[in-house]
């Protein structure tokens, strides 16, 4: 078999290797935190996209910080992974990092902003799927991972599908090469998948979540447990009871159902939806119930269809 040089093979491939070999050279009792500017540079699409995946692998180091401007480059958990450094118009040598970016748009278009990115960059061979809102972007990589046993998906959660008009969800295919449209299991979700259907996107790209929203598919009590946690730290002189018991049979909502406990504490801050979800992926305590995996299994296996992938 014939081998090829190092020194011809590609700048890319060099930088790895040599940064690979440079870590593994050295036992370190702490492990360090590796940072890299421009992370896709020398690297084609797809070697940018195996860089991440190798970055999601690696144990040799505690944290990976980058900086990118291609799309190809991106972590699968676009929710809890991804910052946009945003320059100071006021101040060209200042900065803020931004976590919220996809609050006013749908899909990928406030990260392509953010990226300065063109869209074209995201014709590439992406698989995508729309989901309602920012909850199921933070939440739903973590569940499906933990439901199915897979520690890479195939596929990245945008949101913002629910805030955007009807007569934009047509053109939202645009967002990525290969696009599924995910709604709740409630009555919203119900009009959203109708809405999409008036509108012309194939019924195969739509996946309905089998239960009324994606809190719906979390350990109730552990929720619950984590909520009362974030309540108290939000609310450090109040004194908070018990974790609530959450119940379906009453129809409403568990997010709701636990706001309503929250004020009954006397809570003067309650963590909504985004908060809560943020806080279970940043704790490692976003757990499925037993039902809830059973849903999350059978979402992943319809997302993979929607999205023409195979098993």
């Amino acid at each position: 078999m014939a081998v090829t040089p190092i020194d011809e093979r590609s700048a890319g491939l060099r930088m790895y290797v040599a940064l690979t070999a440079f870590l593994e050279r050295r036992s370190l009792d702490v492990k360090p935190l590796l940072l890299i500017d421009e992370a896709e540079t020398h690297l084609h699409l797809d070697a940018q996209a195996d860089l991440v995946s190798s970055f999601m692998r690696q144990r040799q180091v505690a944290k990976i910080i980058y900086t990118t401007h291609s799309p190809a480059c991106l972590p699968p958990d676009l929710g809890t992974s991804v910052r946009a450094v945003i320059p100071n118009p006021g101040n060209p040598i200042e900065s803020t990092l931004e976590n919220s970016f996809w609050r006013n748009s749908t899909g990928f278009t406030p990260l392509m902003i953010a990226m300065g990115a063109g869209a074209a960059a995201f014709s590439t061979a992406r698989y995508v799927v729309l989901a309602e809102g920012a909850t199921e972007m933070l939440l739903l990589p973590s569940l499906i991972r933990a439901a199915t046993g897979i520690d890479d998906l195939p596929y990245q959660v945008a949101p913002g599908l629910s805030e955007s008009a009807p007569e934009n969800y047509i053109g939202l295919d645009l967002e990525g090469a290969h696009v599924a449209f995910l709604v709740d299991g409630d009555e919203g979700g119900n009009r959203l998948a109708t809405k999409l259907d008036e509108v012309g996107v194939p019924i195969q790209q739509v996946v309905q979540l089998d239960a009324a929203m994606v809190e719906h598919v979390l350990d109730p009590s552990v929720y619950a447990r984590e909520y009362r946690n974030l309540l108290a730290e939000w609310n450090p002189h109040l004194t908070v009871g018990d974790p609530l018991q959450l119940t379906v049979e009453s129809g409403t909502p568990w997010p709701r159902q636990l706001e309503d406990w929250a004020g009954a504490q006397g809570a003067s801050r309650r963590p909504g939806k985004r908060d809560m979800a943020t806080y279970l992926v940043e704790n490692g305590t976003a757990q499925p119930s037993a039902v809830g995996r059973v849903a999350l299994v059978k979402l992943h296996d319809q997302l993979l269809a929607a999205l023409l992938i195979s098993n």
